[in-house]
């Protein structure tokens, strides 16, 4: 069950779960990045929200640790 759930965040994008306007500090994601990616940065960072930018470095909003765990809508 758990290889499964890394194989399905791996398949999904940070863009589908991206919180449109909301903030947070740190090294930011990009909405094409893996959830994958998102879940190693989000424990290694050791924090529970991240923001995300374009590819212009424009903030789009952020992702929280909880999203990743919620089933896909």
């Amino acid at each position: 069950r758990a290889t499964l759930g890394a194989r399905l965040l791996g398949q999904r994008n940070v863009a589908e779960i991206l919180r449109r306007g909301e903030a947070a500090d740190g090294e930011a994601l990009r909405p094409d990045q893996t959830l994958q990616e998102a879940l190693a940065a989000f424990l290694t960072r050791r924090v529970e929200r991240l923001p995300v930018v374009d590819a212009q470095a424009a903030p789009l909003g952020a992702i929280r640790f909880i999203d990743l765990l919620r089933d896909p809508p």
